[in-house]
């Protein structure tokens, strides 16, 4: 509130109770902005965290998605995905790899069985990556060391980063 000179008070006590109420106006003001400055970095904060662990949902969903389709699985367009499909394969899989994509993404989707082609199945990869993690492993001098050190030792599980560990989780789950 602004008030010309002439509307003044002309005693000093009233001018300075004035001047106190105005201080304590702009104190409270001062701490309500610090207060929404404040929240204004908790809420940034917090958009960082939910876009990082947007991200990590997002890399989980791809993980599973592969673990689930395989890398046999060769998308077309937006709504139609084509899967190659091993032999003693489940009948009526493509119908439910249709039904699944629509539950998950809200679109329908066209799911195509190719004839032949594709990769190898997702348990295979699987299987022959951890074959050649165990060779790895095995070949490194320091493994080597500990086991001429322990001859009763054996190499019995290689660790994945704690990511891909916790989508293999999932993965499970859902089998």
């Amino acid at each position: 509130m602004t008030l010309a000179p002439d509307d003044l008070p002309d005693d000093a006590e009233t001018l300075k109770a004035m001047i106190l109420a105005a201080r304590a106006d702009n104190a409270r003001l001062d701490a309500e902005r610090a207060r929404l400055a404040h929240e204004g970095q908790v809420l940034a904060a917090e958009v960082d965290r939910l876009t990082a662990q947007n991200e990590r949902l997002d890399h989980i969903v791809s993980v599973l998605r592969r673990a689930q389709f395989g890398r046999r699985s060769e998308k077309i367009s937006d709504d139609q995905i084509e899967l190659a499909l091993e032999p003693g394969a489940p009948p009526g899989l493509s119908s439910e790899v249709s039904r699944k994509l629509q539950a998950w993404t809200g679109a329908r989707w066209m799911v195509l069985v190719a004839k032949e082609g594709g990769e190898l199945p997702v348990a295979q990869q699987r299987k022959l990556a951890n074959d050649a993690a165990l060779r790895e492993v095995l070949a490194d001098p320091l493994v080597q060391a500990v086991l001429q050190t322990f001859p009763a030792a054996k190499v019995e599980n290689i660790s994945e980063p704690a990511s891909l560990a916790i989508a293999e989780e999932s993965d499970e789950e859902h089998r």
